[in-house]
């Protein structure tokens, strides 16, 4: 199942709503999403500051991904985010072997 490298920055109410619960309180509903949508949730990480607000690692389908994207995008609780589809070096080494038949724009 694909990986995805997942950043996310709250909006300054959701923010101020998880400091006051505690940020233990979000990794249950975190959790919960991914894995409602057939994928999982591996870790999160919060940060203090700066452009994003916690950054997580997590399995799903390209479809469960772009669902959890949308409701996220949609909910406002997060102003921005983004993911990254992610492989381990092993996974590219596979990737960069196979034989891609392509010709740039005015190749000939």
């Amino acid at each position: 199942m694909p990986k995805y490298l997942v950043f996310g920055k709250y909006a300054p109410e959701a923010l101020q709503a998880v400091r006051k619960a505690g940020y233990t309180s979000r990794l249950p509903q975190m959790r919960s999403v991914y894995e409602s949508v057939g994928g999982r949730l591996e870790w999160v990480l919060f940060l203090d500051h700066g452009e994003w607000d916690f950054v997580g690692l997590a399995e799903a389908t390209g479809d469960g991904a772009f669902a959890v994207g949308s409701m996220a995008s949609a909910s406002g609780v997060l102003t921005r985010s983004t993911a990254y589809e992610v492989r381990t070096a092993d996974e590219m080494d596979v990737i960069i072997s196979r034989a891609i038949d392509y010709t740039p724009p005015g190749g000939s």
